[in-house]
C-alpha cells in the first residue's frame, strides 16, 4: 500500500448492489461531515435533544465511522 493511496474492494454477484455500495463509499466522507455538523447544530440549538434516540443513533454512527466501536 502506498502512503497516499488506499483501496477498498468488495465482491458481489449483484451488480446493482455493488454499484450502490460504490456510491455509498464515495459519498461517505461528505455524509459523515454533514451528520457531524447537523448533530452539532442540534446540540447547540436544542440541548434537550441530546438524549433522544435519533441523536444517540447519529452519535453512534459517527463513532462507528471513526472505528471507535
Amino acid at each position: 500500500m502506498h502512503a497516499n493511496f488506499s483501496m477498498v474492494a468488495a465482491e458481489s454477484d449483484d451488480e446493482k448492489e455493488a454499484e450502490a455500495n460504490a456510491h455509498l463509499i464515495a459519498a461517505a466522507p461528505e455524509l459523515y461531515e454533514a451528520l457531524a455538523d447537523l448533530v452539532k447544530v442540534l446540540e447547540m440549538a436544542f440541548p434537550s435533544l441530546d438524549n433522544t434516540k435519533s441523536v444517540k443513533s447519529a452519535l453512534s454512527a459517527l463513532a462507528k465511522a471513526r472505528g471507535e466501536t
